[in-house]
């Protein structure tokens, strides 16, 4: 079973509030709990622009749901936004990334080895 987590809004953009953002890292973590989720799949197309807060909160609930043993995969990462997670040097080694939500569900649904 996976889980889609949509990124979007006031809680994901440029210059948020952390406390915003949060209750939605809460409510995954939640979800993959309660549904024993193996597989999350963090969708930030409606992500407009990352700054170090926004890119450190989505890092940290990939590592949080991997340590509840979900696989993580980031998908709708642009050119500009893949910028700010590595500038921060910040270790995605651990997390799945595809352009497109689209690629993201049908790499989810592929059987593992």
């Amino acid at each position: 079973m996976f889980i889609l987590f949509v990124c979007g809004g006031a809680a994901w953009t440029a210059g948020a509030q952390c406390g915003r953002s949060i209750p939605c890292i809460e409510t995954l973590l939640e979800g993959v709990a309660a549904r024993n989720a193996s597989i999350v799949i963090m969708d930030i197309t409606g992500v407009a622009s990352v700054d170090t807060l926004v890119a450190s909160m989505l890092i940290q609930a990939a590592r949080a749901a991997r340590l509840l043993g979900a696989r993580v995969i980031l998908t709708g990462i642009s050119a500009e936004i893949a910028r700010t997670p590595v500038g921060l040097g910040a270790d995605l080694g651990a997390i799945e990334t595809r352009a497109t939500l689209q690629d993201g569900i049908a790499l989810a649904l592929k059987p593992q080895p």
